[in-house]
């Protein structure tokens, strides 16, 4: 698995979050989720709710990356690197083999660095809009 992100324009340039296949990095944990948006109201008066689906679909994505550095000092440095890359929106690009997805506009949620020596795992959360299969353009 490959992980890429680029902050949104209209030809996204990507920077490696990680990748398995260059051994750069392990992702111990990729848990996209699904809620979909419904409507839920009382009625005026009834014992009954009136529920509707709304079409909207709210996506989470949690990633746990393990990243080994040379040195400490690397490390630590990369954690400050990560956070800031999050600070915006950006779009998560995922790959594996010949299956690419963008997950456009993620908002990083949270962000739980923990350094064990010159490996970091990354522990961040982020929410979007969408799931697709087409490179955003904006």
């Amino acid at each position: 698995m490959k992980v890429s992100y680029a902050t949104p324009a209209a030809t996204p340039s990507y920077t490696v979050l990680g990748d398995e296949s260059d051994r750069s990095a392990l992702f111990e944990l990729f848990a996209p989720a699904f809620v979909p948006l419904n409507q839920v109201e009382p009625l005026a008066g009834g014992s009954n709710t009136f529920k509707a689906a709304r079409g909207n679909i709210g996506v989470t994505v949690q990633l746990v990356v393990s990243i080994p550095y040379s040195t400490r000092a690397l490390a630590l440095a990369a954690v400050y690197t990560v956070k800031t890359a999050f600070a915006a929106k950006q779009h998560l690009k995922i790959e594996q083999d010949a299956t690419i997805h963008y997950y456009p506009n993620a908002l990083l949620t949270g962000y739980q660095p923990v350094p064990k020596g010159v490996t970091v795992l990354h522990q961040i959360s982020f929410t979007t809009d969408d799931l697709t299969t087409s490179a955003p353009t904006t």
